[in-house]
């Protein structure tokens, strides 16, 4: 059988802003491209009905590579839901009740002052040091065996306690036994829209302390998306449509500059990396919004109540 490792589910573009900046949107349209792309390369996509006809799983060989659908299909016009990634398990020939873990090959090369950090991150991942050598004078290159679930936000990691210089190669290895002992990183929370419409500098400005925005002046929010990064642990819900009160001098702020750092600017794969179990991705041609699955603040408190932790694997039958 195909060595498929990961699979993400793909659906029609359920945010209040659907329908509005592509021209593929439906669920037939979506549907027939996934079989095409599944006729094109049936040795690494495989495409599974789901229990809603707007949704379907893709498996693939690699994230890298279900990332790049993503982007095929956004350049040619359509607009998605994309899910959170999961793990795809098989079970043992020799012993059902066993289960098997995909693991990759991972080649880091970083400066040496950091490779340190990378190396302590990919063992703390589980990953099993296969080699290590230098380049030159102030590089080095080391091998790991790493299972496949453990690397799942990786990237942005890497490149933060490389200060950007790490390189990563990624290849399937094989399916193993499962190992135990790895937490997921530790992220810090996100923003959230509370309110629906167009951000204002001021209300960015008034909350710039708190994070980093994926988010800048007058563009389009609604509740439930993600619109930047807590400096804390927890998700935090805030309004950034609430201008500055108008006086009988001016309307505050209309001629204002607040310094504003540009938006942070985040790819398909740097958002895949970061979903938890309770938030998708919002593809359009023109735009990507994180967001939560459940956009109502109650209602998803008390869906995630029951919920306390998402399940990253699937079970891949032959």
């Amino acid at each position: 059988m195909s060595n498929f490792t990961v699979s993400i589910t793909i659906g029609v573009n359920t945010s209040p802003l659907a329908g509005t900046e592509g021209s593929k949107l439906t669920p037939k349209v979506i549907r027939d491209r996934l079989h095409e792309e599944q006729d094109l390369n049936p040795t690494t996509i495989k495409v599974k009905d789901t229990d809603s006809t707007d949704r379907l799983d893709v498996y693939g060989a690699s994230l890298v590579q279900l990332v790049t659908l993503v982007e095929d299909m956004r350049s040619e016009g359509f607009e998605l839901t994309v899910s959170d990634p999961q793990c795809l398990f098989k079970r043992d020939r020799n012993d059902e009740c066993t289960l098997l873990e995909p693991y990759e090959e991972i080649v880091v090369e970083a400066p040496i002052e950091y490779s340190g950090a990378a190396i302590e991150e990919l063992t703390n991942r589980c990953g099993l040091m296969i080699e290590s050598s230098e380049l030159g004078a102030d590089s080095t290159r080391t091998v790991f065996h790493v299972p496949t679930r453990m690397l799942f936000g990786f990237n942005e990691v890497l490149a933060n306690i490389t200060r950007g210089f790490g390189v990563l190669g990624r290849s399937f290895l094989k399916y193993d036994l499962i190992v135990n002992g790895f937490s997921s990183p530790v992220y810090t929370g996100f923003l959230i829209s509370s309110e629906t419409g167009n951000a204002v500098g001021y209300a960015l400005a008034k909350f710039q302390d708190r994070g980093v925005f994926y988010v800048g002046p007058k563009d389009k929010v609604y509740t439930g998306m993600i619109i930047g990064e807590n400096s804390r642990r927890e998700d935090m819900e805030i309004n950034v449509l609430k201008d500055r009160s108008l006086t009988n001098i001016k309307a505050s702020g209309s001629n204002e500059a607040y310094n504003l750092p540009p938006p942070k600017i985040m790819t398909v794969g740097g958002m895949v990396d970061r979903l938890k179990f309770d938030e998708c991705i919002e593809v359009t041609p023109s735009s990507l919004r994180m967001r939560k699955k459940v956009l109502d603040s109650t209602t998803r408190k008390i869906s995630n109540g029951s919920q306390k932790t998402g399940v990253c694997f699937k079970i891949l039958e032959d």
